[in-house]
């Protein structure tokens, strides 16, 4: 399994990696739209984890660019957010945009320690990255 992880946060980064250390699965990271454009077209990641701001712009942006290729488009991408107030924003934002594809959310309210928080941390990203 492959997952692309987009942001600027290295916690929310190692997090996701740590989750998946001893799995069959490459968690690569881009820090910008250009890069994770990049990595998602070299690598075609089962799932895009993306925070809503990045380098060179936001989550939103780098689904515009992904939507432009049918390819890409059909991978699915989940915003990482850090509370549950802004899915609203965001869902808002995509409606003014018009943007019709199915996105998800993955909430990190707080910093995922514990092996209890692990594990469902993993078991939300395993399940999102089978709808592929």
């Amino acid at each position: 399994m492959k997952l692309l992880c987009a942001g600027k946060n290295d916690s929310s980064f190692l997090n996701i990696k740590r989750s998946f250390e001893n799995e069959d699965a490459a968690t690569i990271r881009a820090t910008s739209v250009a890069l994770a454009l990049f990595l998602a077209r070299k690598n075609q990641p089962h799932l895009i984890i993306c925070e809503f701001k990045l380098v060179d712009g936001q989550a939103l942006d780098l689904l515009d660019e992904l939507n432009n290729e049918e390819e890409l488009a059909q991978i699915p991408f989940a915003f990482l957010l850090c509370e549950k107030a802004q899915q609203k924003e965001v869902l808002s934002l995509l409606e003014n945009k018009g943007q019709n594809r199915t996105v998800h959310f993955l909430l990190l309210d707080k910093e995922v320690n514990e092996p209890g928080e692990l594990l469902r941390w993993k078991q939300d990203i395993l399940q999102l990255a089978r709808c592929k």
